[in-house]
């Protein structure tokens, strides 16, 4: 956790507990949105985990901010995508590195094959292969799932 993060928690600490001594009438809406600028803060310095968790802090701790929980959706929905996408560029980059593994790997096996000297290690290997490529084609289609039904309600919202 960096400087600006801690000082930025501490603020937000600081200012919900100086709320909470106010009145209780929109106390709980003003700390509320004091939590709902950190993960604002969190999101669009592309730590959008961060920002998830404490969105979802938010909901928790304030049932009753109805505003705040409001525009907390929305923020929700952002984040989730940008992290989806991002992890989904990173699932297409493994996918391709296990690709080209995979078919190295079965190449080596099948000249074996043709010589009859391929052995139990390396067939083994060339399934391993294959299932961490499968492995990662689920995730990213998993991931692309995401993607598409946030975008889905983003259009429907709009």
């Amino acid at each position: 956790m960096n400087i600006s993060r801690i000082t930025l928690c501490v603020c937000a600490l600081a200012f919900a507990a100086v709320l909470s001594l106010g009145s209780c009438g929109n106390s709980e809406e003003r700390a509320a949105a004091a939590m709902l600028e950190l993960a604002r803060s969190d999101y669009e310095h592309g730590r959008y985990e961060m920002a998830l968790r404490t969105i979802d802090s938010l909901r928790q701790q304030y049932p009753t901010a109805v505003k705040a929980r409001r525009e907390a959706i929305a923020l929700h929905r952002d984040a989730t995508l940008k992290r989806s996408q991002e992890d989904l560029a990173q699932t297409d980059r493994l996918l391709s590195e296990a690709n080209e593994k995979l078919q190295e790997a079965e190449a080596i096996a099948e000249a074996a094959k043709e010589q009859l000297n391929a052995t139990a290690d390396q067939l083994t290997h060339v399934t391993r292969l294959r299932i961490h490529r499968d492995s990662l084609r689920t995730r990213a289609n998993a991931l692309e799932a995401i993607i598409r039904a946030i975008n889905e309600k983003n259009d429907q919202q709009q």
